[in-house]
């Protein structure tokens, strides 16, 4: 092979390699910054790992907290896990994980965002 077919054929090669590289990290990667449309559909599941809805398992882990919430402030004895489940327990009933519908998380350009905040044309 001549130079230049050898040039033309790593030159396509790479070309090609670097198309499926970013395809790849689009597919799997949707929020990352090489992705060409960054945002991820979340599709709620209707069972978890044991067959319960999800909206079963906080219920019962609600029916559970409330109950040692109770022992501790009856108690002598101050528990922090218990005092701190009532910041988290709000995250896991977002109604992204307790509804049905489909929801697009999509990447905030945070620089854009900024800059439109600056402009007043929208509140971040």
């Amino acid at each position: 092979m001549n130079t230049k077919r050898k040039r033309k054929v790593w030159g396509i090669g790479s070309g090609l390699f670097i198309v499926l590289a970013i395809a790849f990290i689009s597919w799997y990667y949707p929020l990352s910054l090489f992705s060409i449309h960054q945002s991820f559909t979340y599709h709620p599941g209707s069972g978890t790992h044991n067959g319960k809805t999800y909206e079963e398992e906080i219920a019962e882990f609600k029916a559970a907290y409330e109950k040692d919430l109770k022992k501790d402030l009856e108690g002598v004895n101050y528990n922090p896990t218990v005092n701190r489940t009532q910041f988290i327990l709000p995250i896991f009933e977002q109604e992204w994980l307790i509804g049905t519908d489909s929801k697009q998380l999509i990447k905030i350009n945070w620089i854009e965002c900024f800059s439109m905040y600056n402009r007043q044309e929208i509140p971040c």
